[in-house]
């Protein structure tokens, strides 16, 4: 017969027992946690790389679609300080080898601090030639145009207009420390208007 008071025969935990599982278990934990930490900075690295991918991707496919519609005497470029503009006057017609005619609209990179947009500002009347409007006359328009996208982060923008068919660019994207460049000619549309 047992005895109502022996508590050993109930299968329980020593005190010891449960503080050394503790303590496994805690290290398990802090190894698990160390291994995760590296892997989740990884990984937001790798986002943050992709981010700047794509923005860059974005701004240089509509630059190059920009300049690619368009003529020498269709581009012009300002720099000042942390401002910059990009006017381009598109040729309509001028890809698809029908006949080409200036459109009614000027599609302008503005530049302002660290964003770029594109924005899209119509004229009065669709030109005979190439148009390329006063500075001031593009920056007050700019608010009431409508703005087809925007990039932000943007560190640096260049454009270097030559006496010859083409045009080169270059832009850097920065976020989180992580820096993506973009260096690109792009060769303007032959034509003699």
């Amino acid at each position: 017969m047992r005895c109502a008071g022996n508590i050993r025969g109930r299968g329980a935990f020593t005190l010891v027992e449960v503080l050394v599982a503790a303590f496994l278990a805690s290290i398990i934990l802090y190894v698990v946690i160390a291994l995760l930490i590296p892997a989740m900075r990884i990984s937001s690295l790798g986002s943050i790389r992709v981010d700047l991918d794509q923005r860059a991707m974005l701004l240089e496919r509509h630059l190059i679609r920009a300049l690619k519609s368009t003529t020498r005497s269709g581009v012009m470029f300002l720099d000042l300080e942390n401002r910059a503009l990009l006017s381009t006057h598109p040729l309509e017609g001028a890809l698809s080898g029908s006949r080409a005619e200036w459109s009614s609209s000027l599609a302008l990179f503005y530049r302002e601090d660290d964003k770029i947009s594109e924005i899209l500002l119509s004229l009065p009347k669709t030109p005979l030639k190439a148009v390329t409007l006063p500075w001031e006359a593009m920056v007050e328009s700019l608010p009431a145009s409508p703005r087809r996208m925007s990039v932000s982060g943007v560190t640096q923008f260049e454009v270097q207009i030559d006496s010859g068919p083409q045009v080169d660019f270059q832009f850097s994207i920065e976020k989180d420390g992580e820096k993506v460049s973009v260096s690109r000619t792009v060769f303007l549309v032959n034509s003699a208007q």
